[in-house]
């Protein structure tokens, strides 16, 4: 009667421990949606830089080979972990420029915060992918003698071995 009892404990704990780590793997699926989301966000944010970035060499008139240049590196450096200094530069560059005039200065000036923008997303989505797999992780070694846990269907489930 006490095996009976000590397994039958035994059986809540893991249904327990199945629960909780489902949970987990909901959060987890959850924090992956939404990092999906963000890089669509991203790659839409990109999109608008390079359209920005057309336009502008577009417009030009007499500064249109400088333009053409400055799009050339901006498209090498947007991605690139010094893509945020590289552009703040181009960008200075340009403002300066004695000829530019008052829509083009702000097509910079956007271009800056389209920039500024990138940068800002690309740190969170890290930083939250970081702090996702980390939390897993976590879980699942504080679950080290924990039953396994296997998703069919999507749905976590006691293996065979466990159920035994």
């Amino acid at each position: 009667a006490q095996l009976a009892a000590q397994q039958a404990q035994a059986d809540q704990q893991i249904k327990a421990m199945a629960a909780q780590l489902a949970a987990q793997q909901e959060q987890a699926d959850q924090q992956i949606k939404a990092m999906a989301a963000q890089l669509a966000a991203q790659e839409s944010t990109n999109k608008d830089l390079k359209i920005t970035v057309n336009t502008l060499a577009a417009a030009g008139g007499e500064n249109l080979k400088q333009q053409l240049e400055a799009t050339e590196r901006l498209e090498k450096v947007a991605l690139s972990a010094e893509s945020k200094k590289a552009i703040d530069l181009e960008i200075g560059d340009a403002l300066k420029d004695k000829a530019l005039t008052e829509l083009d200065k702000q097509r910079w000036q956007r271009l800056f915060l389209v920039a500024t923008n990138q940068e800002e997303a690309v740190k969170r989505i890290t930083e939250n992918y970081e702090l996702s797999r980390n939390v897993l992780s976590t879980n699942l070694a504080k679950c080290g003698s924990a039953p396994n846990v296997s998703r069919e269907n999507g749905h976590p489930n006691i293996t065979s071995a466990q159920a035994s």
